[in-house]
């Protein structure tokens, strides 16, 4: 049901069929002859093109692969939101921001302003700096948005979290770990 209702696959038709036969995408097709499923795909949806799909392919067993597709349309539409949020915020706070320090450096410098201008003007660093950050988390996020895999032995994990838990089991109930 799943693939039916991402890549337009029919039941009981494509059963048995080969997936480069199924999904025609020429990006698709390079990432099956290229053979280097490290990495995803990305493809525009082969029932509607406003949708856009990932897909991977994992080896395992005796030369066999298993296909995940995800739906990422929302993700990215919610990144592209996120990114010109940040753009257009600091943009907007920027230029006001810049117009107040220039008129916090021009107040006269005499003993009853002084005080008040080295005040806004602490302020308006303040504002400045989390603008800044603002921008840095922006750039931050986007170089860091594709994820970092890295291959993992499932058995070594387990075997250490059974340890693990043997040893807070025994430091629970006090008794020595053999």
């Amino acid at each position: 049901t799943a693939a039916q209702g991402l890549l337009g696959l029919r039941s009981p038709k494509d059963i048995g069929a080969r997936i480069n036969n199924l999904i025609r995408h020429p990006g698709f097709q390079r990432y099956v002859e290229q053979a280097d499923f490290s990495k995803d795909v990305q493809l525009p949806s082969p029932l509607n093109a406003q949708y856009t799909l990932n897909l991977r392919l994992i080896p395992y067993g005796n030369g066999q692969r298993l296909l995940i597709v995800r739906d990422v349309s929302e993700h990215q539409r919610l990144d592209r939101m996120r990114r010109d949020f940040v753009a257009n915020a600091s943009h907007e706070l920027r230029t006001p921001l810049t117009r107040a320090r220039l008129n916090a450096e021009l107040l006269a410098e005499d003993a009853d302003t002084a005080p008040t201008r080295a005040a806004l003007l602490r302020d308006l660093a303040q504002m400045r700096d989390l603008i800044t950050d603002l921008l840095e988390s922006g750039r931050l996020a986007s170089r860091h948005a594709a994820l970092q895999r890295e291959a993992t032995d499932l058995p070594a994990l387990a075997h250490a979290l059974i340890g693990d838990m043997a040893a807070l089991r025994a430091a629970a109930a006090d008794v020595p770990v053999h």
